[in-house]
């Protein structure tokens, strides 16, 4: 029996790049290295995959299962999507070095490939221009959440026009 552990790649490189922005970015080079680093992991139903606020250390690919993506409602965890066979989470919050944003649940028992930011980081090194685009990315994302929020916050205004001017 060959005891030597294989790392299967479960997708081929055109259907990580149709679902992840990442690979799409990178060439068929950048996508192998990245393969590389890879390392299977497992989570049994229940689990949590990464918890929001937690340091972003790794991003992940789902290979099998379902996992379910909760955020803090301030009335407790709310799930607001699930994540399937194909999935990648995390990879934008570990390559910018930003906190989670969310947490990920194994709702069954659940596959994945993990890829460690500091060797995703490091093979960034080789690919300036991704990075970069990434990172802008980021910058879009954190804009458009704030602009969410805002629009959110002040949705109801607290002091109307007549109270201003004394009017009652």
């Amino acid at each position: 029996m060959d005891k030597t552990q294989h790392n299967p790649q479960p997708f081929t490189n055109e259907q990580l790049r149709q679902r992840s922005k990442f690979f799409a970015l990178l060439d068929d080079l950048g996508v192998e290295r990245l393969l590389k680093i890879a390392e299977p992991q497992r989570f049994v139903a229940g689990a949590p995959l990464c918890r929001s606020g937690d340091p972003s250390d790794a991003f992940y690919l789902i290979t099998d299962g379902t996992a379910r993506i909760e955020i803090d409602t301030g009335e407790g965890d709310g799930t607001v999507d699930c994540l399937t066979r194909g999935s990648f989470f995390g990879e934008l919050a570990t390559i910018l070095g930003e906190p989670r944003a969310i947490s990920v649940v194994a709702q069954t028992d659940v596959a994945t490939l993990r890829f460690d930011g500091e060797l995703v980081r490091a093979l960034l090194d080789n690919y300036p221009e991704v990075r970069q685009h990434l990172v802008q990315i980021g910058i879009a994302r954190s804009e458009l959440a704030l602009e969410e929020l805002t629009e959110d916050e002040f949705a109801d205004p607290l002091v109307t026009v007549a109270e201003v001017d004394g009017d009652d």
